[in-house]
């Protein structure tokens, strides 16, 4: 993935780990909590299915192109890097 690319998902991934952000996908939920198992597992994986289809999206839209698995694959190293910072702010908007 070139710089570019990987600086703008960067800063995608930023925007969406922000406290507030995450506020927002954990108050969204409470209408399904009788049908969740796990709250802070339901909201890591909406964002984490978010920030892979933005991706995505952005590569159709701007590169006219699909994705490459090289690119995907350092997508999901870049999430999975900061897997537990992105569990650490979900776990503590949900606790409020």
């Amino acid at each position: 993935m070139d710089h570019r690319i990987r600086g703008l998902f960067e800063s995608l991934v930023d925007n969406y780990f922000s406290q507030n952000k995450i506020r927002l996908f954990v108050s969204a939920i409470q209408d399904f909590k009788p049908y969740i198992k796990s709250e802070s597992d339901f909201v890591y994986g909406w964002v984490l299915g978010i920030l892979k289809a933005n991706f995505t999206d952005f590569i159709y839209s701007v590169e006219k192109r699909a994705p490459t698995s090289e690119e995907l694959e350092e997508v999901n190293n870049i999430l999975k890097r900061r897997s537990v910072e992105l569990r650490t702010i979900i776990n503590r908007e949900i606790m409020r």
